[in-house]
């Protein structure tokens, strides 16, 4: 497929930055979808699935380790030292919570509501498509005496945090809800208070999280918001940035509880597309999709039957793809392919992998002889063809869809800022 180059308008050296919005208009942006460069066919394609965030990024999972068991001596000490009887302390609950949450139940008005993925994976841990990334979790407060380390209160608590992105902007959000779903004992009185904090590569835009009363009696809920700053400067920067909200709970006669950092999977931001700058969820690898119905039917078809015959870059099952900005690759994987590809009226030559990828025609091993195509691509190649994942296909297909194809190809690369090596998967759907 030939992607088509993009204009930027862009002056050069100059990164584009707004204003932290939280509105409607910016969840839409912030959804992950990937659907950006095929939306005229948006009705014909499913749904994106996320990912897990993987376990070796940073905070993949943020919460604390242990109980309040390993804690409690700690700060009842520090409860002792200021005359106080009680303390509490923040730990996580028995994995799948007291109850899944419905989807209108986790939604504040003030708030971007979540995706509807998010709902699908809640007590799993963050999750996270291209734009956002989300987490459902249980938390217990729990109220020890001082003395005695008898508990005498426990209040019952669901977070559901979201972070999102978007991909012409330098900054992100991080929110954050909890609500209290039950209780007992001497909890009354209690107080959420939050901070944010960058450690790595970004800076603290705002913060609007005012100390919060939660009560377990009443079923409350409090939230709060924190907006980031990438750091980077030039167009050659590529940062991975780390943004949290941090949160501990006060209760009249004690001191402070542990903290609890909600600290999400790695946030990249770069300049790389001509100096419009924007930002990714580092650890989820997008997914162009095209459909067997849709605009560009003939090119889905070829990309089917190469995947099929064994090349790389199907989703789900990979591996994937990856992208390269260097245009001399991009002609040399082109020459390779279709350099020698006959003349048809009203068709044009396509090669998978896309000459846009470091799994090109020219990349390949022995690429002047382990090319392979099909019946109904008109066009012959003087070799035996071949199957399996080292090689190239070509077809002659229909050269609009050709044309329009890898133009939303060149779309799908800025909309999800798939920079030089990024992999990426290509999901071809009925």
């Amino acid at each position: 497929m030939r992607t088509r180059r993009l204009t930027v308008v862009a002056v050069a050296m100059t990164l584009f930055l707004t204003p932290l919005v939280a509105t409607p208009a910016a969840a839409t942006e912030a959804t992950g979808s990937g659907n950006l460069s095929t939306k005229d066919d948006a009705e014909l394609l499913p749904a994106l699935p996320p990912s897990k965030a993987p376990a070796t990024s940073v905070a993949a999972e943020s919460a604390p380790s242990g109980s309040c068991a390993g804690k409690v001596q700690s700060l009842a000490a520090v409860a002792k030292a200021r005359g106080d009887e009680i303390v509490p302390c923040m730990e996580q609950s028995a994995p799948g919570g007291p109850k899944k949450l419905v989807r209108p139940e986790a939604r504040v008005s003030a708030l971007v509501p979540l995706p509807d993925w998010c709902y699908d994976h809640q007590y799993e841990g963050w999750w996270q498509q291209r734009y956002g990334t989300c987490r459902i979790h249980e938390w217990v407060l729990v109220v020890f005496n001082a003395s005695t380390f008898e508990i005498t209160g426990e209040m019952y608590l669901t977070e559901v945090s979201y972070a999102y992105t978007s991909w012409f902007r330098l900054n992100w959000n991080l929110q954050t809800q909890w609500s209290s779903t039950g209780g007992w004992g001497n909890v009354s009185g209690a107080v959420m208070k939050g901070y944010a904090q960058c450690s790595i590569y970004c800076t603290v835009q705002q913060l609007i999280f005012p100390d919060q009363s939660i009560d377990p009696f009443s079923l409350s809920t409090v939230d709060g918001e924190g907006g980031y700053n990438s750091v980077i400067q030039t167009i050659d920067e590529i940062r991975d940035a780390v943004g949290a909200i941090s949160v501990y709970v006060t209760v009249p006669t004690a001191p402070p509880s542990n903290t609890v950092s909600i600290e999400p999977p790695l946030i990249r931001c770069d300049a790389s597309f001509g100096g419009l700058a924007g930002c990714i969820v580092k650890g989820h690898t997008p997914i162009m999709q095209y459909s067997l119905t849709g605009k560009y039917a003939q090119l889905a078809r070829h990309i089917r039957d190469a995947q099929n015959s064994g090349l790389r870059g199907a989703y789900p099952s990979g591996p994937p793809l990856n992208h390269t900005t260097d245009t001399g690759i991009h002609a040399a994987n082109r020459l390779v392919s279709c350099g020698d590809a006959p003349t048809i009226a009203g068709l044009s030559c396509d090669e998978y992998p896309p000459a846009s990828t470091y799994q090109g025609a020219a990349r390949q091993p022995n690429p002047s002889v382990s090319g392979r195509t099909f019946p109904w691509c008109n066009n012959t190649l003087p070799y035996p063809h071949t199957t399996g994942p080292v090689g190239w296909s070509r077809c002659m297909i229909n050269a609009q869809h050709n044309s329009e194809g890898g133009g939303a190809l060149s779309t799908f690369y800025l909309t999800n800022r798939v920079i030089d090596n990024d992999a990426f998967f290509i999901w071809v759907t009925p």
